[in-house]
């Protein structure tokens, strides 16, 4: 009897004040997942993706290209970024503190669809002020970015919390590896089918992944619950500006006292910004300057997804069991500068876009992999945000 017992405790898990046997954490883990999933593959493939193609089919320079693809939306991210996560690790809701931010979903895809929509709009908009088209459709796409990127803020800051709210901390390398997985199988599918389609009919694909996106979130709300949480720390003034101006105090001193945190700022922040370039130019380059067709340029990122999906759960494994993830971001961060210089030189057509697309595929995957557990790691979890 005692042997049945402990088998059964085995087989239970906690986190926080969630508790789960393997039924309810499967549930949790793929909602979870599947949110997780939904925003990327809109965020941070389709719109990638499509926009400097759209961008450019209106002749807009490159400089333009950046100031709408990557500065415009890190300033947002980086004055709105701090208020939105801080205000979910201090929000006590029935929802919990994460979940509830899910619910500008539907915004976020009306903007998305005003992208694809675009076409409809410039022409009138052009007629209005006189000016020539290419400047009409510079300003109503960035309008329409900026806005999205407003929408896009609030769950994309906040979904990458729900996991680490959920999850019991003896799975999270797993769980992320799963997600990197799954993440990297869904990237396979979409440069092979889907970009090369996508990027002659946008509206169809904006709307097919918009409504996948709005069901996932949907779903994600309904099954994924979060546990109690702590009383929130009080920070209280003679007015709400002085109380305004102690959080803003308490957020300055808890993000930069340690040196830990202000190494992790820095080396997300060079990660993030090699990113940038390459998601914003990357198709450019290939179409325009390597001669690639759509249909080319998604059978690379293709197979350097599915690369990035087979190391997926073996990085994952090896945080939860054997190696520090600290170690793995840094070794897999200096990988990605010495491979980028690297591809710099290299990549002089198809067959060379192809082997360093696949090399630092590879790198991005298990620096990605190892990030999140690295924050749970070094970061209180009632202050993740």
């Amino acid at each position: 009897m005692s042997n049945e017992v402990n088998a059964k405790k085995a087989m239970e898990w906690t986190c926080g004040t969630l508790k789960y046997n393997w039924k309810s954490l499967a549930k949790v883990w793929f909602f979870s997942m599947l949110g997780t999933l939904a925003l990327n593959l809109m965020v941070y493939s389709l719109v990638p993706s499509l926009m400097p193609r759209i961008l450019d089919s209106w002749k807009i320079d490159a400089l333009r290209i950046s100031l709408i693809m990557s500065t415009i939306p890190q300033v947002l991210n980086m004055c709105i970024n701090p208020v939105l996560s801080t205000w979910s690790d201090k929000v006590r809701s029935r929802w919990g503190r994460r979940i509830p931010f899910v619910i500008s979903a539907p915004l976020l895809v009306l903007m998305m669809m005003l992208i694809g929509y675009h076409e409809s709009i410039v022409p009138a908009f052009q007629r209005m002020t006189g000016w020539e088209m290419t400047e009409a459709a510079f300003w109503i796409l960035c309008i329409i970015t900026v806005v999205y990127q407003i929408f896009y803020l609030v769950p994309g800051a906040i979904q990458c919390y729900v996991a680490p709210d959920v999850i019991p901390k003896s799975f999270i390398g797993t769980y992320y590896g799963v997600v990197s997985l799954f993440g990297n199988l869904v990237g396979f599918a979409f440069n092979l089918w889907i970009l090369p389609r996508a990027d002659v009919a946008p509206k169809f694909w904006f709307g097919v992944i918009g409504v996948f996106y709005l069901v996932s979130m949907a779903l994600q709300f309904l099954f994924v619950k979060e546990g109690e949480y702590p009383p929130n720390e009080k920070h209280e003034g003679r007015n709400v500006f002085e109380t305004i101006w102690k959080f803003i105090v308490a957020y300055a001193y808890e993000c930069w006292s340690q040196p830990i945190y202000l190494c992790i700022f820095v080396a997300s922040g060079v990660t993030a910004a090699s990113t940038l370039v390459r998601s914003t130019f990357n198709v450019l380059f290939a179409t325009n300057e390597l001669g690639l067709t759509m249909t080319q340029y998604g059978q690379v990122f293709a197979y350097t997804s599915l690369v990035g999906a087979i190391i997926s759960i073996p990085v994952g494994l090896i945080m939860d069991k054997k190696c520090h993830p600290l170690i793995i971001y840094f070794l897999s961060g200096l990988a990605v500068v010495i491979f980028n210089a690297w591809a710099y030189y290299y990549i002089k057509d198809y067959k060379t876009f192809y082997v360093a697309g696949v090399v630092i595929a590879v790198t991005y995957v298990v620096q990605n992999a190892a990030s999140t557990p690295l924050l749970l790691r070094v970061v209180p979890n009632e202050k993740f945000g």
